[in-house]
């Protein structure tokens, strides 16, 4: 899965990818901020990793994500 964070029109999405055929996209949105919107994505990163559904972060990375 991967998650983006677009903006359109003035506002930010968070969108999530499943690599399939055809590719799976999903829009979240829309939030007045970025960090709205980042706090939304990890929001859901969090609830992926409580329920197994995401392997964790490699050791000696960090979460680009936040600031």
């Amino acid at each position: 899965m991967n998650f983006n964070i677009e903006k359109i029109d003035g506002s930010y999405y968070v969108t999530d990818s499943v690599m399939t055929t055809p590719p799976c996209v999903d829009r979240y949105g829309a939030f007045k901020t970025y960090k709205e919107a980042t706090d939304f994505m990890e929001e859901q990163i969090g609830l992926l990793y409580e329920h197994g559904a995401v392997c964790g972060i490699p050791e000696g990375e960090d979460n680009h994500y936040r600031e």
